[in-house]
């Protein structure tokens, strides 16, 4: 008997690696694609609009931004009408469906453009798209449904705010919307200026203190003392890190407080110069 041959398995195998390699940028770039066509419709979706709500700059000082102060502003906003509340009407029979658009709000134009004619929605010019029109008009509002308010209110500012940061304060805005308080900080107050989360100072010593070493305090923002104490010779433009006396960075830790020495060349007398020259050549 004749045995059959088999024939040798075959060696191409296939490489998924190389596979996957050419699919990947395929899969993300329509991924891609796909992210793109659709973000406008998941920005109006999913992404909220701060369309009701009040927008305010206001500037504190550093030392709120230290301390976290309350401080008051005073807002002058529109609200709604207590008389009328908000309707505009003197009263409710004052209230009637709109006889230009009969309570559509929306009215019909005619548009000429050279030759043609076309027809389109317009806001109706009697009810300005409400649908109703008022007979009797409110006599606190004359028609409008709110009225000006001036109102003193506490704005409680977080430790560590900066500029830019946003405090918002629930039914503070016009017609009760909320109101947005955008914050400017003053950087520099009191010798102190901020730089991050840090506070820079400076201070001024002797030629003594500066060969002898000192110790002094100097007074914080909230008027709380910063001790400072130097063994030996201090330089000149030194600079000495006092840990957690600058702004708060978060619920556990603050900034530093960086003190700048300063030595006061005018502080000793020709005589007292003459005699420290006089031992600096001795040790030459």
């Amino acid at each position: 008997m004749h045995q059959i041959p088999r024939h040798p398995q075959s060696d191409i195998t296939p490489d998924f690696n190389s596979l996957a390699f050419l699919i990947f940028p395929l899969l993300v770039t329509f991924l891609a694609i796909i992210i793109l066509i659709l973000f406008p419709f998941l920005k109006t979706y999913f992404i909220p609009s701060n369309s009701h709500s009040t927008k305010l700059k206001i500037g504190i000082t550093l030392t709120d931004a230290y301390s976290g102060n309350t401080i008051k502003r005073v807002i002058t906003r529109n609200i709604q009408c207590p008389l009328c509340n908000g309707s505009g009407a003197a009263h409710s029979h004052a209230i009637h469906k709109c006889s230009k658009c009969g309570g559509k709000g929306v009215v019909k134009e005619n548009l000429r453009l050279g030759l043609f004619t076309y027809e389109h929605l317009t806001s109706c010019p009697i009810c300005g798209g409400s649908g109703e029109e008022i007979t009797e008009k409110c006599k606190k509002c004359n028609g409008s449904g709110k009225v000006s308010e001036t109102k003193e209110f506490n704005i409680a500012i977080p430790k560590g705010s900066k500029t830019g940061d946003i405090i918002k304060i629930k039914n503070m805005g016009e017609m009760g919307s909320t109101l947005l308080l955008l914050l400017t900080v003053n950087d520099e107050e009191k010798n102190f200026k901020r730089q991050g989360d840090d506070l820079l100072t400076n201070l001024t010593i002797t030629m003594k203190d500066a060969l002898l070493g000192f110790k002094k305090q100097i007074s914080h923002l909230d008027g709380h003392q910063i001790f400072i104490e130097q063994n030996g010779v201090t330089s000149d433009g030194q600079v000495i890190r006092i840990k957690g006396e600058g702004l708060k960075k978060n619920f556990l830790f603050n900034g530093d407080c960086l003190i700048s020495i300063h030595v006061d060349m005018n502080s000793i007398s020709h005589d007292q110069a003459l005699k420290i020259a006089k031992i600096l050549n001795q040790t030459n």
